[in-house]
């Protein structure tokens, strides 16, 4: 394979690998939250979404199996959770919490992360600050030009890209001519 092809693949590899890890941290991102009635309406089987909401009032926490029910709450609705680990130590009944995880199928989530919110440091952001998938969009389309670019200067510096001049290419005729430019 000529070193131009390689080139190519090579290039080509580096765009795909910067795409998907763009894609793959958008994914991340847009994992947006939904309040417990929202999540209670779409029963969300297999998915994989946050809900946003204070944990109720009823908790059991079973240490020998390391198992935590309790139900996520924003005052309207309710979503049952089901935790396999150690509670976060400021967990309890009242207390904010984003829960991640996946629908059960029946309504209920199995939590995969709980996350506890403080309020003194999980203040509302102001509204001009942009998403967070925006962010991560933006980041991901820098990243695919710096590699297209870094692609093309590398090309440039091995002289890939070069097209070869009219004495390189003059066709048939320029090889019928001997030495001094005249007809054989």
């Amino acid at each position: 394979m000529d070193m131009r092809r390689r080139l190519l693949w090579a290039s080509l590899l580096v765009i795909v690998a910067v795409g998907y890890l763009a894609y793959t941290g958008w994914q991340g991102a847009a994992l947006y939250y939904l309040t417990p009635a929202e999540a209670r309406e779409k029963v969300l089987s297999g998915r994989t979404f946050r809900v946003a909401g204070n944990v109720g009032p009823d908790v059991a926490w079973d240490p020998g199996a390391r198992v935590l029910r309790f139900q996520v709450t924003d005052g309207t609705a309710a979503v049952p959770v089901l935790y396999r680990g150690a509670p976060p130590d400021n967990f309890g009944p009242g207390q904010q919490v984003v829960v991640e995880g996946a629908g059960d199928g029946q309504g209920g989530l199995v939590a995969s992360r709980l996350i506890m919110k403080c309020p003194s440091k999980y203040e509302q952001a102001p509204a001009t600050a942009p998403p967070a998938g925006r962010n991560v969009l933006y980041l991901g389309a820098v990243a695919v030009a710096l590699a297209v670019g870094m692609a093309l200067v590398a090309t440039r510096l091995l002289g890939v890209a070069r097209r070869p001049g009219p004495a390189h290419h003059a066709g048939p005729a320029h090889h019928a001519e001997g030495r001094a430019g005249k007809p054989a």
